[in-house]
C-alpha cells in the first residue's frame, strides 16, 4: 500500500466523502467516516463537552488568563469578566466587572440610544433602569459652588458656620434676624462695641458706652482767635486745659 500522502486529493470535497481511521470503540478496527458525520459530530455538545459550540452553549465559558477579543458581543443575561473582554461593541442586559474598565478613544457609551454630549454626567437611575447622560448645569443646579454663586443661598432654619467672613457689597438682616456674639444677642437699644482685631465685638448699654467716651476737641486762645481760625461760631470746642466751651 502507498503512503496515503501520495494519493491525489478529491476536488471538490463534498459531505458524503469518506476519510479512513479508527474506531476506538471497536478495537480500533479501520473503518471509514463521512466529512458530513464529522461536522455533525463537532456540533454536538454533549460529545465534545471541553469544546463550546457556535450555537447553544450549555455552560459558562471559562477563558482562565486568555482574552476574549471580538467586533461585536451581544448577550440575553450578563457577561461576568475576571480578565478581559475586548470588543468594538459590548451589548448586554447585564455587565460585571471584577477589576478594570477600560474604553479606549474613540469608543462611546451608549444609553438607550443616548451617547451624551461633552461634560454630562452619567446619572444612575436605580436598580432595573438604564442610567442617562445629565448635564452638569442640571446636575449641580441645587448646590452652590465654593466660588461664583449664581443666586441667592438661603439656608433656611439652619446655620453657617466660618472661621472668616469677608462681604463685598453689604450685609442684610431681614425681620427677627439675631446677631450672635459669643453666644450674646445684646439687649434692646444696645451698641455693638469693637474689642480690637483678633477679638469679638461685644454688646455694649448706651449708658456705659457714652459714659466712658473721651471727646477730643479743637483748642483755641480767645473767641476773635478762634473764629479768625477758621472755628465756627456757636460750635462746642475744647480749651487747652480741657475745658469745653463754645465760641460766641
Amino acid at each position: 500500500m502507498a503512503k496515503i500522502s501520495t494519493y491525489p486529493l478529491a476536488s471538490p470535497v463534498s459531505l458524503s466523502d469518506m476519510v479512513i481511521g479508527s474506531d476506538v470503540v471497536n478495537s480500533n478496527v479501520t473503518k471509514n467516516f463521512e466529512v458530513a458525520d464529522i461536522l455533525a459530530l463537532s456540533n454536538n455538545p454533549t460529545v465534545l463537552t471541553a469544546f463550546v459550540p457556535y450555537t447553544g452553549a450549555v455552560g459558562n465559558v471559562n477563558l482562565g488568563v486568555n482574552d476574549l477579543a471580538v467586533n461585536y458581543i451581544q448577550v440575553a443575561d450578563g457577561i461576568q469578566a475576571v480578565n478581559q473582554i475586548s470588543a468594538a461593541t459590548l451589548d448586554a442586559n447585564l455587565v460585571e466587572v471584577y477589576q478594570e474598565l477600560k474604553i479606549t478613544t474613540g469608543a462611546v457609551i451608549d444609553l438607550d440610544g443616548n451617547t451624551g454630549s461633552a461634560g454630562d454626567i452619567m446619572l444612575s437611575q436605580g436598580v432595573g433602569v438604564t442610567p442617562i447622560w445629565e448635564t452638569q448645569a442640571t446636575l449641580f443646579s441645587n448646590l452652590v459652588p465654593y466660588n461664583g454663586a449664581t443666586a441667592n443661598v438661603d439656608l433656611g432654619t439652619n446655620a453657617i458656620y466660618a472661621a472668616d467672613g469677608v462681604f463685598n457689597n453689604s450685609v442684610e438682616l431681614e425681620a427677627n434676624v439675631e446677631l450672635i456674639l459669643d453666644g450674646d444677642t445684646g439687649s434692646i437699644g444696645e451698641v455693638l462695641l469693637s474689642q480690637g482685631s483678633g477679638n469679638t465685638p461685644i454688646w455694649e448699654t448706651q449708658a456705659l458706652f457714652f459714659a466712658n467716651a473721651v471727646l477730643t476737641l479743637p483748642t483755641y486762645a480767645s473767641n476773635a482767635a478762634a473764629l479768625a481760625g477758621g472755628l465756627i461760631q456757636g460750635q462746642l470746642y475744647a480749651s487747652a486745659a480741657g475745658v469745653v466751651s463754645i465760641v460766641l
